[in-house]
């Protein structure tokens, strides 16, 4: 939801132009938690360490293992493509102190 209250108080504070696609994310975004919030489950459940274990075992349980090992694939494929992005547009990147004094005195 900060997502959303940041476009609403960029809005109103800072005056800034709202496009179609902010509206519609914030839209899907306040969407997604009403549904999740609505299918989510009433009672509490909590897990000691031998229940977490039997729940990722990949004997016991190969589903849980199967959402781990793709979950940590996921993150390591995102951690990899933004290094990567990072590293093909580090010339792009202008330093801070580089910039003139006059564009410095325009804030």
């Amino acid at each position: 939801t900060i997502v959303v209250a940041n476009a609403a108080l960029s809005r109103c504070v800072l005056h800034e132009e709202l496009r179609r696609c902010d509206y519609h994310g914030g839209a899907l975004i306040l969407g997604g938690i009403a549904v999740t919030g609505w299918y989510a489950p009433a009672e509490v459940v909590s897990y000691d360490a031998p229940a977490l274990a039997r729940l990722l075992s990949p004997t016991s349980n190969p589903f849980g293992f199967g959402y781990l090992l793709v979950l940590v694939l996921s993150v390591t494929a995102l951690a990899v493509l933004v290094v990567r992005h990072e590293a093909a547009h580090r010339a792009d990147i202008q330093p801070l102190r580089a910039a003139t004094p006059a564009a410095a005195d325009a804030f």
